[in-house]
């Protein structure tokens, strides 16, 4: 994979960690700032799209910096909806072996979307210097350096990774917390579990950094949501030479569509797949399980690049929710899944917020 390549190498070595807590730190203070608007009686639901918001947020200060102006906020959340709302589109004409470029529904807003986005990409990186901003993902593209040949990345590259990060980041990391928000709604019990949990690894205390690998029934519950609903229902593949998969015969070039909403829920590879059982996920029962039965982040070389920092922070964000709100379902609140490029909620979802 050509974007992030030379970030990964060894002249940045020992930045990752860097990288996590700066997403961990950024997590926290996020679904703080969320908590302060329910303590203040300025939300008595949870919108549908505010967990977008703090996901966004946070990933916007993670990739470009928390000096980001709001305009540029505004300009990447708006841009950034606009152009995923059409992606789809491109999809199916991938899917049936047609060329992008015909045109389609919104095709014209999608392509005002994807420039807006790379330019305000380009902006932020002509105001740097070349620094790091407290561990941006930005700062350290800027800096990296090939391993194999010493050179920077270029601008066209970078653009490309902030891009990248800042949709496929924001758009999974949000369906994952919605699903999960929504699925301790329904199960209150297993909602004050894991409660109970963060608040005995915190010690009654903040949330902090060294708290959240403690957190082992959050991560399973987390996980287990990620199951029932994975953020991204579907994965496409595209052979790159003949190959047989149980006995049938593929074509180089032929698309393969992986359902990965339905791989989790197999009766074969699940036992009660319907029923939503954090238990799955302890390490005994993940050492017994196929390595490909799930794959919320994709399986392969071509695994997520940002699989670790999602799951971080969105426990990171989940804890820290858990710690000082409790979430219910109103009457009748029964969200239909809708898949396009992620699963989300047809109409949304409302939640009942009340704070502790």
């Amino acid at each position: 994979m050509a974007l992030a390549a030379p970030a990964r190498g060894t002249s940045v070595q020992g930045r990752g960690d860097a990288q996590l807590r700066a997403g961990l730190r950024l997590g926290l203070r996020t679904s703080a700032q969320t908590l302060e608007g329910v303590r203040r009686g300025r939300e008595a639901e949870d919108r549908p799209g505010h967990d977008q918001d703090d996901a966004l947020q946070a990933l916007q200060d993670t990739v470009l910096g928390a000096g980001l102006g709001d305009d540029d906020r505004r300009a990447i959340q708006e841009a950034g909806a606009t152009f995923l709302f059409y992606s789809m589109w491109k999809v199916v004409l991938t899917s049936l072996r047609l060329p992008p470029t015909i045109p389609h529904p919104g095709a014209r807003k999608m392509a005002r979307a994807g420039k807006r986005l790379r330019e305000t990409a380009e902006q932020v990186l002509a105001k740097r210097d070349g620094g790091s901003e407290d561990g941006d993902l930005l700062g350290r593209l800027v800096t990296a350096r090939d391993p194999a040949t010493g050179s920077a990345m270029p601008a066209r590259l970078i653009v490309d990774n902030v891009v990248t990060f800042l949709m496929a980041g924001h758009e999974t990391t949000s369906r994952a917390l919605t699903w999960t928000l929504y699925l301790l709604a329904l199960f209150p019990e297993w909602q004050e579990r894991v409660r109970e949990e963060v608040r005995r690894v915190a010690g009654g205390e903040e949330t902090g950094r060294d708290d959240i690998g403690k957190l082992q029934l959050l991560d399973a519950v987390l996980e287990e949501a990620m199951r029932l609903y994975s953020p991204v229902p579907v994965l496409m593949r595209r052979t790159i030479a003949p190959v047989a998969l149980d006995g049938i015969k593929l074509d180089k070039g032929a698309t393969i569509i992986i359902p990965i909403y339905v791989v989790h829920r197999h009766k074969l590879l699940w036992e009660d797949p319907l029923k939503f059982d954090p238990s799955r996920f302890t390490p005994q029962a993940k050492a017994g399980r196929h390595r490909c039965a799930y794959m919320p982040f994709g399986a392969g070389p071509r695994t997520c690049i940002g699989a670790t920092f999602a799951m971080l922070e969105g426990k990171a964000i989940l804890a820290t929710l858990l710690t000082h709100a409790r979430f219910e379902l109103p009457d009748g609140e029964a969200p239909v899944p809708f898949a396009r490029i992620t699963l989300r909620p047809k109409n949304g979802l409302t939640l009942k917020v009340t704070s502790l």
